[in-house]
């Protein structure tokens, strides 16, 4: 009789995150995530039919996670800088945790276009946290506002020449209201 696991597909992404964190992306493999969860690499297969899928599941659970605790932040936020605040260090923090693993994976020729795809999707995630702060702003901004917002805190989180303070300075000059 087959051997049952209760939630396979969450004790794969607990073993495979423990093994990220400990071992790191290159001494990552199929098998030692199949045998810490308990299961025959075929089994594995069957869940993420790569080394990546696995990785990028892991990230993905985490990132919705991170993001969830954004809303809630920026929900609770006063003003756009609050709000611009809470998504900055959000991004930290998961940035933080797997900036080691990108740096150390090789993207291929056929990365650009998924690379571009979800980072539509990860601006759009964070305009929609920015956007009632906007929409509740004392002064008029222009509709994507929220969108220029989470590009450059995106930016702003990057390796990059923008700060995260010069970028607040621009909220808080754009949301006071004019005399």
């Amino acid at each position: 009789m087959p051997k049952v696991i209760a939630n396979p597909r969450e004790n794969i992404l607990a073993a495979a995150r423990l093994m990220l964190t400990e071992d790191g992306y290159k001494a990552f493999s199929m098998r030692e995530a199949a045998r810490r969860s308990g299961m025959a690499v075929g089994t594995l297969y069957n869940y993420f039919p790569s080394k990546d899928s696995l990785i990028a599941g892991v990230m993905l659970e985490d990132w919705l996670c991170e993001l969830g605790k954004m809303k809630e932040k920026c929900a609770a936020a006063r003003d756009i800088t609050e709000g611009l605040s809470a998504l900055h260090d959000g991004i930290g923090t998961f940035s933080k945790k797997y900036r080691a693993v990108w740096e150390s994976c090789a993207f291929g020729d056929g990365f650009r276009p998924e690379f571009i795809r979800r980072h539509r999707v990860l601006a759009r995630q964070l305009a929609d946290c920015l956007e009632p702060l906007i929409s509740g702003s004392k002064t008029e901004l222009p509709q994507d506002a929220a969108l220029f917002f989470a590009e450059n805190i995106l930016v702003c989180s990057g390796r990059s020449e923008l700060s995260f303070d010069s970028l607040l300075g621009v909220a808080r000059r754009l949301t006071e209201p004019r005399e």
